[in-house]
């Protein structure tokens, strides 16, 4: 009686195991799978950051502004990039001292944007 006992005891321990490990390293994947997409949604952003700067600085030299891009813009970048670049389309008057202000501040918010993925990442490795 005693080694059946011993058996049925052995055995839930054995199958509680597994899961008790499941739990324990669900907060685990989870944290890994937040970290893999701040490096992912950086990276893209870096990418596509590089991409229009590039169009950009030529859009605004020749005042033609290619619709791919400003799409781009408009739906693919956080708010505050699409808010500057909207404030620079909004000007009347642009001259070539305005334009090269726009363009450093709509640098500016790329740049901040990708330093607010780094300081979550920060965050989420000290955490």
């Amino acid at each position: 009686m005693e080694a059946l006992l011993g058996v049925i005891i052995g055995g839930l321990i054995a199958s509680i195991a597994p899961i008790i490990t499941l739990i324990a390293n669900h907060g685990r994947w989870k944290w890994e799978a937040k970290l893999e997409y701040l490096r992912a949604e950086r990276h893209r952003l870096e990418e596509l950051y590089r991409e229009t700067l590039d169009k950009l600085d030529k859009a605004m030299a020749e005042n033609k502004y290619p619709s791919q891009m400003i799409s781009d813009i408009c739906v693919l970048m956080p708010k505050p990039v699409a808010d500057r670049f909207d404030t620079w389309m909004s000007e009347k008057n642009k001259d070539a001292t305005k334009g090269q202000q726009a363009y450093l501040a709509i640098c500016a918010e790329m740049k901040r944007s990708l330093a607010d993925i780094d300081e979550k990442i920060k965050e989420l490795i000290n955490a």
